[in-house]
């Protein structure tokens, strides 16, 4: 049968049944029954998609990382302290108790001392009990599971903790500078939380160039400064200016090699961090100039994305070392006849310098 079309049109919205018909999205011809519509399907989003997904799993990461604290701020900021000097020093080989902890002790005592005895000996209590819900003593956690440490890394971590303020405190009464006063304010010498604090980073990197159909290495480096705030969440959020340059021999039309070419690009990024214990995430967004040496004049525009990853070191002095790997995508709108997007993706390591105003 020859069915003949006046065009689609949707019957939501026409006669007794269009909230039915809007309801389930219904799409007919003219002049034909309800019963021969069909169903009309919906483009997928994947753009949304990926954000639910993405946002499911960062609330999933953020929520497993939730790890029980003293309850006061001050005795928080001190075990914090004392479990991020003693993590760090993990990481290198911890051997000797007795040696470690001596090893460490002036920089647990430049904390100890910022709080009050009766802090301290709060938190001795409390590490007790959470060494008891942990299984421990280790020993016989140790004993327990045939003579194995394997799965009993935070308990031992506590542990070797407890015996660091324990021998801090026997010692404050009498070793204690004299300008460091202590008091229930205390907000932490190993940790950033509700500060402000300028960050210094520096690094190489190599670049992949994607111009329409072709392809291009480039290497070259960065360094950037930023500020911003450490809220009391373990997240921070800065702003700033990175200054990156690469140096390439691009392709010309016929896929020849040409002249060696410098290219500058300024990057005001907005970034998002999370810390945890000694490492932190770093998420970010923001606006790219681009330009080369053929014309340092002629500057195309663009948008920035990039994570980074990096371990943090325990302070010193007056600031807080660190290293780690990160990578970006720049798409850089060029201007002007046959001038096509630029597409690059970054990849390199930096060192960073983060301190605390």
């Amino acid at each position: 049968m020859i069915e003949s079309f006046h065009g689609w049109r949707e019957r939501a919205g026409a006669g007794p049944d269009a909230g039915a018909l809007g309801a389930r999205g219904l799409v007919c011809l003219s002049d034909v029954p309800r019963s021969r519509c069909v169903a009309r399907t919906r483009r997928p989003r994947p753009l949304l998609a990926v954000l639910v997904i993405a946002c499911a799993a960062a609330s999933s990461l953020l929520l497993g990382c939730v790890r029980p604290l003293p309850e006061h701020p001050s005795t928080a900021a001190l075990y914090r302290d004392l479990e991020r000097l003693v993590t760090v020093r993990e990481a290198s080989g911890w051997e000797i108790d007795r040696l470690e902890v001596d090893a460490m002790l002036s920089a647990a005592m430049m904390s100890a001392c910022q709080v009050t005895p009766v802090q301290r000996a709060e938190l001795l209590a409390w590490m007790d009990t959470r060494i008891q819900d942990l299984g421990g003593p280790i020993l016989d956690a140790y004993h327990r599971s045939g003579n194995q440490l394997s799965g009993h890394e935070e308990l031992l971590s506590i542990t070797r903790a407890r015996l660091l303020l324990d021998r801090a405190d026997a010692r404050a009464a009498e070793d204690c500078p004299f300008w460091l006063e202590s008091g229930e304010h205390f907000a932490g010498r190993q940790i950033s939380d509700d500060r402000w604090q300028v960050s210094l980073s520096s690094g190489g990197r190599g670049n992949l160039v994607v111009r329409g159909d072709q392809a291009d290495l480039q290497f070259g480096g960065a360094s950037r400064a930023l500020i911003g705030r450490v809220f009391d969440n373990s997240m921070a959020l800065y702003t700033g200016l990175e200054l990156a340059a690469g140096a390439s021999v691009p392709k010309d039309e016929d896929g020849e090699r040409t002249s060696l070419v410098l290219g500058v690009d300024l990057i005001a990024p907005v970034t998002w961090r999370y810390y945890w214990v000694n490492t932190f995430f770093d998420i970010e967004t923001g606006y790219v100039a681009h330009a080369t040496e053929e014309d340092w004049r002629d500057i195309d525009h663009g948008v920035h994305f990039g994570v980074y990853v990096a371990g943090r070191s325990t302070r010193v002095r007056w600031f807080f070392p660190g290293a780690g790997f990160g990578a970006s995508y720049d798409a850089i709108f060029r201007t002007g006849d046959d001038r096509k997007t630029l597409h690059v993706l970054s990849v390199g390591f930096r060192g960073s310098f983060d301190f605390d105003l």
